[in-house]
């Protein structure tokens, strides 16, 4: 089978640049159990090693604080599975008991550091309850 070379790197082309780009997806609360709860997606966010990342989330507000009604999770784009891990997430794959951990949370925002000596690279998930 013959491949056309200006299709092939028409989508290497593609595939390059959309790797390039972090998502944010605002998703709908789910049907089911959890009726109230609004999840935002950032797929592959890098954060450096001992640094922070500032999220922008409008929809936290100053009550879904003061309830503790935000849930942050994160899973390794690496990984098959999956699995969100609340955070704090604390591993020790260095041997020096890194971690990932939101530092701050505020309105509109929620500031994530990885104390780690090796950058990051995760999806995050915000899960916000809706109605408060």
């Amino acid at each position: 089978m013959k491949i056309n070379r200006n299709l092939l790197c028409l989508f290497l082309i593609f595939f390059i640049a959309s790797a390039c780009y972090k998502t944010v997806l605002i998703v709908p609360p789910p049907k089911g159990p959890s009726p109230d709860i609004l999840s935002i997606y950032y797929w592959n966010v890098t954060i450096d090693s001992n640094a922070n990342y500032t999220f922008y989330i409008p929809q936290i507000t100053q009550t879904t604080i003061d309830s503790d009604e935000v849930g942050v999770y994160f899973r390794s784009p690496l990984v098959v599975l999956d699995t969100w891990y609340p955070l704090p997430y604390y591993f020790n794959l260095d041997r020096l008991g890194s971690s990932i951990t939101v530092s701050s949370l505020q309105v509109g925002a929620a500031t994530v550091t990885n104390s780690g000596i090796k950058s990051a690279s995760a999806d995050y998930r915000f899960d916000i309850a809706l109605g408060h």
